[in-house]
């Protein structure tokens, strides 16, 4: 209830407490999941308040990091496409977090995540980030991602047919960045190649 108020002092403390709870461990994840707590997330992730939305979009990837059942539940309540909104915001931590928490959600072993992040033009939402992004953990984790949608091999296609990352993806390998970032981006272009090798026999 305090999370749905209207005082935005509120807000903030109530979406603290939230994202402290979301940080706990796989049974206690489950259990507010189970009393809720996804559709009062949603909320409060539209809520016109930058302190607000950052902690929504941190405790979704908190929670996104759990079981398949919560992956599937975050995707079923509709948070991908407020999350996919997320990335194309000014502010860097809300950017980033959206991010992770989009990130924690492509590791289910059920597809059904990773074509819903797809069907909400999150390919396009991507190359958005990718074109525009200066800090490294964003390019990181963006790259990341489209490394993990990938590794289906219907949204492989998808991303060869758009004929648009290549490049973007290429030059964050040239640049100067983590060490991370270069693996993520490597690890991307060895699929795109390899797709392309198999569907050139």
């Amino acid at each position: 209830k305090l999370a749905k108020s209207a005082d935005s002092e509120t807000q903030r403390f109530a979406s603290l407490a939230l994202c402290n709870l979301c940080v706990g461990t796989q049974t206690q994840k489950e259990s507010i999941v189970k009393q809720g707590v996804l559709r009062v997330l949603l909320f409060i992730l539209r809520y016109p308040d930058l302190e607000v939305e950052r902690r929504a979009s941190l405790a979704i990837a908190a929670l996104s990091l759990g079981s398949n059942q919560n992956r599937l539940q975050i995707v079923g309540c509709g948070f991908v496409r407020s999350l996919l909104e997320a990335t194309s915001y000014p502010d860097l931590k809300l950017r980033q977090f959206a991010l992770l928490a989009l990130n924690g959600l492509v590791l289910s072993t059920e597809p059904t995540t990773k074509h819903h992040i797809v069907a909400e033009n999150g390919l396009s939402s991507l190359l958005s980030v990718l074109k525009s992004c200066k800090d490294d953990e964003s390019t990181h984790a963006c790259i990341y991602l489209l490394g993990s949608l990938a590794e289906d091999i219907e949204i492989l296609k998808a991303i060869v047919d758009m004929d648009s990352f290549l490049p973007f993806v290429v030059q964050k390998l040239g640049a100067a960045g983590s060490i991370e970032t270069k693996r993520s981006a490597a690890y991307f272009l060895a699929l795109l190649s390899e797709y392309q090798e198999c569907h050139r026999r």
